[in-house]
């Protein structure tokens, strides 16, 4: 064998290494997506076609891997890609500056993530199937860490966080990862054996395996949306659902049992009619998330993990090479259909049916893999590392504090409106802390809130709300309308004697839109009526924001003591404020002759959008425009009185 004069590192340096650069991919891939949205999307206009065909070309960068192994041999290639990986992680950590450059350096890890891969691949399959399976469990490992952290930092990414910790965390994980390398890398085979193409083939199931990943069965936030549960307990059932995946692959198919796998290829079947709809039943969306984390962890293991089938006198990954480019070309393709169609009418279904397809996708290939590969169980098992992850879910669940209402309910009564933008400020940073703190600087007893994101992987897969509610300690409510992770919200220091959500007319358009409403008792006998709504937003459809007024009135019906308040995407002159007014209801910041009252964009104000509306039975005073970039739009408070 071209390596015989080398000796091989323990397969556990494999497992790490593959463990720790794998949970950097996933936090550089979420950031990447995120960027490309905020800064390329949102802050430079760029076209979604167009910005799309970029994340294509990098995502396709991974087919260079052949070509460059050739170029540099193996050692170095390690050393370009995960070392890369590792160094390029590090710096975004520690850059604080234009989310600009971050995009370049998420966009350059991210390339080095995918030459890394089929490279890893490459030279576990020269080394034995004992490298072989430490490499897979190590990179299914890795997602589970990444979980794990995720959730420890309540969805809000360690990516964008800026405290010291955070930075010695990585920093700590960077080294070990890079010392990790040096061994690995310096006892590296020369040569590479050319895969065939049925192994090589079964590859392209690596690409849909990350989307359903990111979209949903290690999202936690996807879990807390639908089931409403408390979030320590999504988050310590989703920890729990990754690891049983993980011990039975360990059990099961490391252990030589592959006969077991035969059971998953009916069985995932019936887990496809459940990722196309959105569940209402709490305990059915768990169930998915359990045997979704179990099908597609064997799946994406026999894929990683069993010996390749070599022909004779080849070298090289140039079949690898050309099915990884495949399989995140399917990857951006998933993606982008997926979350354009919320922007541009391009599928002909329900973006939601594109869960199932890519699951179908993924047992296929998987399936290439022979069950008749022989196996030896494996003698050292890492059973306890694998439950040491349990101890951060199980500590947040132990010390899980829920916001509950500190005050009963009277006036005055202060109330704010605020688009967050997804939590990101206009320069595409997603600071959740710099949104906090313009509502803190106005004391709001209520605030009405719009573009909650609760789990897309585009916003960073970040929960907004739950973390605005645990950071401001203010309870929720929450009202879908794009789908059940996007909407609207109200929070409120104050009881609420009762609650709900419904959508606005114009069921066929591609974002949907809804308002959420809550009434408050302040103790005389009539309730005060809180609403959150967020209109069509598309220049030139004055008509649908019209429609949506009316849907407001016919809601309303009169009832005394109602605040209204969102993003109307309407200014004072459109006819939809011009309904709301001749109804009855008053604007505080004309009533206050605050002129002109613009909100948006927040960078340069030019038009006013966002309202607060009040029925004319109350008053406001000491209404404010607070200025901030923290959202492409400006906030509005008041104090209400009778």
């Amino acid at each position: 064998m071209p390596h015989s004069n080398k000796s091989t590192p323990s397969s556990f340096l494999y497992f790490w290494l593959a463990a720790i650069t794998t949970l950097y991919g996933m936090q550089l891939l979420r950031g990447l997506l995120s960027l490309l949205v905020f800064v390329l999307r949102e802050r430079f206009d760029w076209p979604p076609v167009l910005t799309g065909v970029l994340a294509l070309l990098l995502f396709l960068s991974g087919g260079l891997v052949h070509w460059l192994w050739q170029k540099v041999g193996t050692g170095r290639l390690l050393w370009i890609s995960g070392g890369g990986v590792a160094l390029l992680r590090l710096v975004a950590q520690l850059w604080q500056g234009d989310p600009l450059v971050d995009l370049v350096l998420t966009a350059l890890g991210m390339v080095c993530f995918l030459w890394f891969l089929p490279l890893m691949k490459g030279v576990a399959g020269e080394l034995g199937t004992a490298v072989l399976r430490k490499l897979a469990l190590g990179f299914l490992t890795g997602m589970t860490i990444d979980t794990t952290l995720h959730g420890a930092y309540g969805t809000y990414d360690m990516f964008w966080q800026s405290d010291w910790l955070t930075a010695v965390l990585i920093l700590l994980f960077t080294l070990i990862q890079l010392f990790i390398l040096q061994q690995v890398a310096a006892n590296s085979p020369e040569e590479i054996s050319e895969t065939s193409w049925t192994t090589a083939v079964s590859w392209i199931g690596i690409g849909l395996f990350f989307f359903l990943q990111l979209l949903i069965f290690r999202n936690i936030t996807w879990l807390t949306a639908l089931t409403n549960w408390q979030f320590s307990s999504v988050f310590l059932w989703s920890t729990t659902a990754q690891l049983i995946g993980l011990f039975w692959c360990v059990w099961g198919i490391s252990a030589g049992k592959e006969w077991e796998t035969l059971l998953f290829a009916p069985l995932s079947l019936l887990l496809v009619p459940y990722t196309a709809n959105w569940l209402e039943n709490a305990w059915g969306a768990a169930l998915v998330i359990l045997f979704g984390n179990l099908v597609t962890a064997v799946w994406a293991y026999r894929i990683l993990s069993f010996p390749p089938q070599k022909p004779a006198e080849q070298s090289g990954l140039r079949r690898l090479a050309t099915s990884h480019a495949i399989a995140f070309l399917l990857f951006t393709l998933f993606a982008f259909l997926y979350y354009a169609s919320y922007d541009i009418s391009i599928l002909p279904f329900p973006n939601t049916w594109l869960l199932p397809a890519a699951l179908v996708l993924l047992l296929l290939f998987g399936q290439l893999e022979h069950l008749s590969t022989p196996a030896e169980p494996e003698r050292k098992r890492p059973y306890l590392t694998l439950l040491l992850l349990l101890l951060l879910p199980l500590y947040q669940h132990l010390t899980w504090h829920t916001p509950t209402p500190t005050t009963n309910t009277s006036f005055p009564l202060r109330v704010m409106t605020y688009n967050i933008h997804d939590g990101f400020d206009t320069n595409g940073h997603l600071g959740m802390e710099a949104i906090a703190q313009v509502i803190e600087s106005q004391q709001p007893d209520i605030i009405a809130l719009q573009e909650i994101s609760r789990g897309w992987a585009v916003n960073g897969s970040i929960d907004t709300l739950i973390w605005l509610s645990r950071r401001l300690n203010m309870p929720y409510i929450y009202g879908p309308t794009a789908d059940p992770l996007w909407g609207n919200a109200i929070l409120s220091r104050h009881p609420l004697i009762n609650q709900g959500t419904a959508p606005l007319p114009t069921e066929t358009l591609l974002l949907r839109r809804g308002f959420t409403w809550a009434e408050l008792d302040p103790g005389d006998g009539t309730p005060i009526t809180v609403v959150s709504t967020h209109f069509h937003h598309k220049d030139g459809d004055d008509n649908i924001r019209t429609a949506e007024a009316e849907a407001l009135l016919q809601f309303w019906q009169g009832r005394p003591r109602t605040i209204l308040m969102g993003d109307f995407n309407a200014t004072p002159n459109d006819e939809a404020i011009q309904k709301l007014k001749a109804a009855g209801f008053q604007d505080v910041i004309e009533l206050n002759g605050i002129t002109p009252g613009y909100t948006s964009p927040s960078t340069n104000p030019t038009k006013r959008i966002d309202y607060i509306l009040i029925t004319p039975d109350l008053t406001a005073e000491n209404v404010t425009i607070p200025i901030a970039t923290s959202s492409d739009h400006l906030s509005v408070a008041a104090t209400i009185q009778p």
